[in-house]
């Protein structure tokens, strides 16, 4: 009889005690809804310790108020960490915006004839899905303003002393409790004057504020 071999390890099989990292797709109606029912858990939470002081104050029971107190405290870390949780699950990388935006910058840059070079940083930095989607529009409108009226064209710049390739820098990052989120470019800057004449057209200002108007407000 032949001796049997023992089985080698499967190599491309992943081992029993490895984590297989997974991910599913939520829809926003969802999540949503738990941030609702997490928003009434709060609420009976709060009912929950002005019920215990009322125990204490009309009732006379302190030792039944500390019990309900106690109940309501490990109730409030709890609603506290699935709120903290929802919120993660919102929370998206830029970069799931920003990696469109060098394509964007191409298209324009070769459409205005211009030699322009974007650069990104914190793209790592999280957002909540929502704010990302609500401000991809308004990125997209100064990134292609930047190409347009910032980055001088090659011989005009070269003649400046500039590099001929425009450098536009989109960047994020924390600030506190906030994101901030800047685009910058070695373009020609903002002239007061112009931006001033552009809100009189516009009907934003009058004449008269135009002659008293600073360039900071402008």
């Amino acid at each position: 009889a032949q001796e049997k071999k023992p089985e080698l390890p499967d190599q491309n099989r992943p081992a029993m005690n490895e984590t297989v990292n997974q991910s599913i797709r939520v829809s926003q109606e969802k999540l949503d809804y738990l941030m609702n029912m997490i928003g009434e858990l709060l609420i009976s939470k709060n009912r929950i310790f002005h019920l215990a002081n009322k125990i204490s104050l009309e009732y006379s029971m302190p030792a039944l108020s500390r019990e309900v107190k106690g109940v309501a405290a490990e109730l409030a870390r709890i609603s506290d960490e699935l709120q903290n949780s929802i919120m993660s699950v919102r929370m998206l990388p830029l970069k799931t915006l920003f990696q469109r935006y060098p394509r964007t910058i191409r298209d324009t840059a070769r459409k205005a004839g211009k030699l322009v070079e974007l650069t990104i940083e914190g793209e790592e930095t999280e957002l909540d899905k929502t704010v990302i989607e609500a401000i991809n529009d308004p990125l997209v409108h100064m990134l292609r303003n930047a190409v347009d009226h910032g980055i001088e064209p090659a011989e005009v710049r070269q003649s400046l002393g500039k590099p001929a390739t425009g450098r536009i820098c989109l960047k994020a990052g924390y600030q506190g409790n906030h994101v901030v989120i800047q685009i910058i470019d070695d373009g020609k800057g903002l002239n007061p004057d112009e931006i001033k004449l552009k809100a009189l057209k516009k009907g934003l200002i009058t004449s008269e504020q135009i002659e008293t108007m600073s360039n900071d407000d402008a």
